[in-house]
Formats: C-alpha cells, structure tokens, sequence
C-alpha cells in the first residue's frame, strides 16, 4: 500500500509540474499573441500609408518626365524638382525595405507562436497520458489492496474455524 501510495504521490508532483509549465507557457503565449498583433496593426498601418503615397503619385503624374522638366521656369526649380523626385524614390525604397522586414519580422513571431502552440499541446498530452497512469496505478493499488483484504479476511475466518475447532478437541 505505501508503494503505491508513494507512486501515486511521485506522478501528482509530476502532474503539478506539467499543469506549471502549462500556465508559463499559455502566458508566454499570450504575450506572443499581442506582439504579433502589434506588428501585424504596424503593418497594415505601413501599407496603408504605402499605398497613400502610390495613390498621390498616380493622382499627380504628368504627361510625361520631359513634359515636367520642359514645364520648369528655371534650374533651381528644375534641381529642387530632382531633388525632390530623388527623396520620394529614397523614400520610397526605405517604406518597401521596412514592410519586407516587418513581414519578416512577422512570419517569425508566427512561427515562434506556432513552436509554442505545439509545445503546449505536447505538455497536454504529457499531462493526460500521466493522468491516466495515476488513475491506472490507483486502480491497481485499490485492487491489490482489496484483494489483500479479502484473502486476510478469508485467513481470519480460516483461523478462527480452526481456533474453534482447537478449543473444541481441547475441551
């Protein structure tokens, strides 16, 4: 009975630890959750104001480059003009490499909350299979323990038939 007992004991210390680690990682989680979040709202933010700029440019587009360049007054304007041009596409080029990265950024978050997910799914099972052997090992020891009862109880009853027959043949 105390081997069992001491068994039964060992697997719910190991369930608590599981059901610990668990709760540490659900929270870890969560934490992951609202930073994927986060990046996808920065994202979608980044593209919308991407996607602004594309729509100003389109609404604003000339004929043509020369048509531009031919339309200028002078050659400062002509240079502020270039210069300008050159900040958008510099511009530009830094909101495409941030959204890449961002993106990048975010298929590893996902990747890390998918790792999580299945680590805590992996817990789970580890904490049903040992539930399962502690309610296995408490059967067994329930059954081995009436089994020991009922064969003590029998050796009681043999005892005191052959007790009874003793001061029996004694008298």
């Amino acid at each position: 009975k105390q081997y069992y007992q001491q068994q039964s004991n060992t697997i719910a210390a190991q369930i608590e630890a599981i059901k610990t680690d668990i709760t540490n990682t659900e929270a870890a989680l969560a934490q992951k959750q609202l930073e994927v979040q986060a990046k996808v709202l920065e994202v979608a933010h980044t593209k919308e104001l991407f996607e602004q700029r594309l729509k100003v440019m389109y609404m604003t587009h000339n004929d043509s480059n020369l048509s531009t360049v031919l339309g200028v007054s002078s050659f400062s304007d002509a240079l502020r003009y270039t210069e300008n041009l050159q900040k958008m596409s510099e511009s530009d080029t830094n909101l495409i490499e941030k959204l890449r990265t961002e993106q990048a950024d975010l298929e590893t978050q996902e990747a890390a909350v998918q790792t999580d997910l299945d680590s805590l799914n992996a817990n789970k099972e580890l904490l049903d299979q040992k539930s399962a052997e502690y309610a296995q090992s408490i059967q067994n020891a329930n059954n081995a323990i009436t089994a020991e009862e009922a064969e003590k109880e029998a050796n009681e009853d043999a005892y005191a038939d052959k007790k009874a027959q003793f001061e029996e043949a004694q008298k």
